[in-house]
């Protein structure tokens, strides 16, 4: 059973709800730059195919996003063992996650070596933008949008 706040313009889901929110939450937040914190990474198969690798952050900026975590996520060309947090994996040498490690972290002392655990409790700044369109280039409803890290831009 379902009802409509006309207040909140919100639909009240009661007793009866058949779906959950099966992963993180969405968070939306206005488009801009954030200082982050990093708090960890996990890599996974999306899809059971394609290799990823999920960096989560939380927005150290005071106000009311303080806290809220965002996901930068990276293409990894394979992974190293089983998907698993704090995983290791292969990138390229043009990579995303290789470049935007230099730009936080400075040269790695191996190329072949990227060890993420130096950014804990690392702050970084780092783009944050809405997704609008899916993977297929539809228009995302309003209440289905949410924020995620475009790119990490440098070491806060």
């Amino acid at each position: 059973m379902s009802a409509f706040d006309q207040h909140s313009g919100i639909a009240r889901i009661h007793d009866g709800a058949a779906g959950e929110l099966d992963g993180d939450p969405l968070v939306l937040v206005p488009p801009g730059e954030y200082e982050l914190v990093f708090k960890g990474w996990r890599t996974l198969l999306l899809f059971n195919r394609q290799p990823k690798v999920k960096v989560d952050f939380t927005i150290l900026d005071p106000g009311p996003y303080q806290g809220l975590l965002l996901t930068r996520w990276y293409n990894a060309r394979s992974l190293v063992g089983k998907p698993r947090n704090r995983g290791r994996f292969k990138h390229s040498r043009s990579s995303d996650i290789l470049r935007e490690f230099c730009a936080v972290v400075g040269r790695p002392v191996r190329y072949d070596r990227l060890p993420l655990s130096v950014l804990s409790g690392r702050v970084v700044v780092g783009q944050v933008a809405t997704v609008e369109k899916d993977r297929n280039q539809q228009s995302i409803p309003d209440g289905a949008t949410y924020s995620t890290i475009r790119r990490l831009i440098r070491s806060g």
